[in-house]
């Protein structure tokens, strides 16, 4: 079985690609590639509950103007 956030991973970034926003998606299930497996989107109302469970991270800001 593969981690849920994995799975999670692989769904949003086929969903962007696809033109989904962050607050709406197709919820109608589909393959990523041909004869590949059939995935199962989320409903719109879990959205909490998958922000939840992927890990926020953050992106140190340096200070340039003083050089290194």
């Amino acid at each position: 079985m593969e981690d849920p956030l994995t799975v999670y991973y692989r769904w949003r970034v086929f969903s962007f690609a696809q033109g989904d926003s962050e607050d709406q998606w197709r919820t109608e299930p589909f393959q990523i590639y041909d004869n590949g497996p059939l995935w199962q989107p989320p409903q719109c109302e879990q959205r909490e509950r998958a922000e939840e469970i992927t890990p926020t991270f953050t992106i140190p800001h340096f200070d340039t103007s003083r050089g290194l």
